[in-house]
This record gives C-alpha cells, sequence and structure tokens, in this order.
C-alpha cells in the first residue's frame, strides 16, 4: 500500500547529485540505499511553442523533468522523491507501507 504526498521537502546530495538525506515534516531521514531511479519528461512539448507564449487555454499542466528515486532510509522509510528540473524542486511523491 502506498500513499501519494506530493510535500516539497529538502534535500542533503552526495557529490554525485544523488540524495544523501532529506527533511520532511521536521524529521530528517538518512537514504540507506537507492533501489531504483528513472526520468520522467512530461509535457516538453509545452515548453517549446514555436515561439509562441503558453495561454491558459493551451496548457492543462506545466512542463516536468522529473528524476525519480526510490529510496531505502533509515529509520524504515521506503519512498520516491523527485527532483523536477523544470521547477527546480525536491518533492516527496510517495511512501510505501
Amino acid at each position: 500500500m502506498t500513499r501519494r504526498y506530493g510535500d516539497l521537502i529538502v534535500v542533503g546530495l552526495h557529490h554525485d547529485n544523488q540524495p544523501r538525506c532529506f527533511i520532511w515534516r521536521g524529521i530528517t531521514y538518512h537514504v540507506l540505499v537507492i533501489l531504483a531511479m528513472w526520468h520522467l519528461q512530461d509535457r516538453w512539448w509545452n515548453s517549446a511553442m514555436c515561439g509562441q507564449s503558453a495561454t491558459q487555454e493551451t496548457v492543462e499542466d506545466p512542463a516536468s523533468d522529473r528524476h525519480y528515486y526510490r529510496l531505502g532510509c533509515e529509520p524504515g522509510l521506503l519512498c520516491d522523491l523527485y527532483f523536477d528540473s523544470a521547477s527546480d524542486r525536491w518533492v516527496l511523491d510517495r511512501v510505501y507501507d
């Protein structure tokens, strides 16, 4: 079972830009293992509209360029987080029971 959050988080990185730890709801979680990584680039066509500016009628959701990480963290948290380079934000996406 999982629960989706979509909460903004603060992430500490290793020298290779992979997550080392993060702070969520005032608690620091240390990454023990990166179980999976994947990249999702969504609505890339909206960011390059042939020189035209996007309007509310043409764009349902903003473009995203997300780098996902499935992490095993201390103390016993299994979660997915991502860095969206289009918005320059880290987000805790999902927590597994």
